[in-house]
């Protein structure tokens, strides 16, 4: 006979999934420190990305404008 938890689930409070223990078990467990790894990454190559656009984003512009410029 399969057994059903018929506890009712009711968000965060009583019976709901508790986010600080799916926290904590993602913190030390590998997955969850794998998947840190590559959202830090993830974050580090944003940021690369930005600054590295806010200094050659005039640059660059000025390029096309030249380009264009010089096909029209």
């Amino acid at each position: 006979m399969i057994e059903y938890n018929r506890t009712p689930k009711r968000g965060l409070k009583g019976g709901g999934v508790n986010q600080m223990s799916l926290l904590a078990k993602l913190y030390r467990g590998e997955e969850g420190q794998g998947l840190i790894e590559y959202a830090l990454i993830a974050a580090l190559i944003a940021i690369a990305a930005i600054v590295a656009l806010t200094f050659l984003g005039g640059k660059v512009g000025n390029t096309f404008n030249n380009i264009g410029a010089n096909l029209g």
